[in-house]
């Protein structure tokens, strides 16, 4: 009856991969045709507007996960329906009112930038509240085991969205300012139909009671996620001032050869965290077989996306990437593995993304945020694009190891708490999870 039972789960496990995969696939795709549909309707110098203000999307989404969508995937996911439905209102209120906070923001520098850069920023404040919106709704889909339902939504945002660009390219209206507001507009909508969807609404009044209950991870998460961003940059910047900016477009080169495995990365990270939230509470054994599991398939995808792409005819390479293939092609070994120790990370930061161990996983990012910039810029130094490549590989087995030993720690401490959390629940049920768990 136990292994039925653990089959079953296995199962499940692996169909809600699949759906995740697939919406982020379209995801990735339709941000793909994004760019090239702004880039083929504006002058470089708007599209270079259009750009930053993408990446001050980014860096606001991650604040908007940190401090919303990964608690409540952590501390609700498997929640009775009345309080699952409670604690997305609430988080979905406190993600609207950051959108408005960032979106005013955004608009203060539009005016006061008054350029084109300006304009993509007034436009893109007006949209933020709706932008983070949807995607909070989008994750808590694949968290209810609701995967069409994103989809759903992910193809109405689409719909939206291209037949806006379409317009303002039609009538000859395709300013930087109405492409990101038609981004805005369509993630507005789908927005209110993502609530539409599931029957709930933000409750942006208790947006301060939220991020005071999810502080303990939400913090911790912020500083995370910064501090990933904030090395990556530095290492790119280290590379270009060091080796030139012809490394770094062979090391970006490289990257976009590999991006199926992005694909893949990216939709299997937050869509796993419910079902290991899940797992956790059957048995901590399973948590950790299945993100054993998990990043033994990341691994092996990245390293089997590498040796296609090596295998590739020069001219399909070349037609893909013009003059930039060979360069890239110089450093694929190396990045390949870049994307395998991701990979090998992704299985272990979703087994401390469940266990609500945000210390830990915390302190393993500090050491590959120190690390990678220090890889790199060595690496280039001594010998180019390659070697920051290989740096970057080294310091990714490196990042893999540590964070499986926080991993490993966090299952150990996390045995008594279980323990505990039992015989209390014996007497006193506790209709909100695991609680807050310092970690």
């Amino acid at each position: 009856m136990a292994d039925d039972v653990h089959v079953t789960q296995t199962k499940r496990i692996a169909t809600q991969a699949g759906w995740g995969m697939a919406g982020q696939t379209f995801s990735s795709l339709t941000n793909f045709a994004l760019g090239v549909a702004v880039a083929r309707s504006v002058p470089p110098e708007q599209f270079g507007a259009f750009s930053i203000a993408l990446v001050t999307y980014w860096l606001a989404l991650n604040v908007s996960r940190a401090l919303a969508t990964q608690p409540l995937l952590i501390r609700y996911s498997g929640s009775a329906a009345a309080v699952w439905r409670s604690a997305l209102a609430d988080a979905s209120g406190a993600v609207s009112v950051a959108g408005v906070i960032g979106g005013v923001a955004c608009i203060v520098v539009g005016w006061i930038a008054g350029n084109t850069l300006g304009e993509a920023f007034v436009a893109l404040g007006l949209g933020l509240p709706g932008l983070l919106l949807r995607d909070n709704l989008r994750y808590a889909f694949f968290a209810e085991r609701r995967a069409r339902s994103a989809i759903v939504n992910d193809l109405a945002f689409a719909a939206l969205l291209f037949v806006a660009i379409g317009l303002c390219v039609l009538l000859g209206n395709a300013s930087v300012f109405r492409l990101v507001l038609s981004l805005s507009v369509a993630a507005s909508a789908a927005a209110v139909f993502g609530s539409v969807q599931s029957g709930v609404w933000p409750r942006p009044l208790r947006a301060a009671t939220w991020w005071r209950d999810q502080a303990d991870l939400g913090s911790r998460y912020i500083a995370e996620a910064l501090t990933g961003l904030g090395a990556g940059q530095l290492a790119t910047y280290g590379i270009g001032m060091v080796a030139g900016l012809a490394a770094v477009g062979a090391i970006r080169a490289a990257e976009i050869v590999l991006g199926p495995v992005n694909i893949v990365l990216q939709g299997l990270g937050l869509m796993s965290l419910p079902e290991g939230v899940r797992l956790l509470r059957t048995s901590p054994r399973r948590l950790r077989d299945a993100c054993a599991l998990l990043s033994l398939a990341l691994c092996a995808g990245a390293l089997l996306c590498g040796a296609a792409a090596l295998l590739l005819p020069p001219e399909i390479g070349r037609a893909l990437l013009g003059a930039n293939w060979e360069p890239a092609r110089g450093v694929l070994v190396p990045m390949a593995f870049v994307l395998a120790g991701t990979g090998v990370v992704s299985g272990a930061q979703t087994g401390l993304r469940a266990l609500a161990a945000a210390n830990r996983s915390l302190q393993a990012r500090l050491v590959s945020a120190v690390l990678s910039p220090i890889a790199a810029i060595t690496g280039a130094g001594l010998g180019g694009a390659s070697l920051a490549a290989w740096g970057l590989a080294v310091v990714g087995a490196v990042s893999a190891v540590m964070w499986w030993w926080q991993f490993a720690i966090a299952l150990r401490e996390h045995e008594p708490e279980l323990v505990a959390a039992t015989v209390y629940t014996a007497a006193a049920p506790q209709p909100h999870g695991y609680g807050r768990i310092d970690g």
